[in-house]
């Protein structure tokens, strides 16, 4: 088969598979997306507190903020951006994307599952 072929395969397969388990994989993003963001902000306050500890209780207070912070930090330090930090916001913001997208796109299927109960 040629390089083409193989890419127009994966595509069509990929998009096969996300239109059958799509609302599957959107209900289980929604627990990666909390593990995530609890484990991002546990390993925010373990930088914090390696700098001072009234740095770790204001991170521990504003995560978002902090986390913003802290990734320019570490980045500044290190000289390099893609540190875990930058990783786990970057993982974030894409999850959060999909849980947003997916109650725009599965807002019927939400309303019927609600609808039942």
């Amino acid at each position: 088969m040629d390089d083409c072929w193989i890419k127009i395969l994966i595509f069509v397969v990929t998009w096969v598979l996300a239109d059958a388990l799509g609302l599957l994989f959107w209900a289980l993003n929604r627990w990666m997306l909390m593990a995530v963001a609890a484990f991002a902000h546990l390993y925010t306050i373990s930088i914090a507190s390696s700098h001072n500890i009234p740095a770790a209780v204001l991170t521990m207070f504003t995560p978002g903020f902090a986390q913003a912070y802290w990734v320019g930090a570490v980045w500044s330090e290190t000289g390099t951006f893609w540190h875990p930090l930058s990783y786990m916001c970057v993982i974030l913001l894409c999850s959060l994307f999909i849980e947003l997208s997916g109650r725009y796109i599965y807002r019927k299927e939400i309303a019927e599952i609600t609808a039942r109960q």
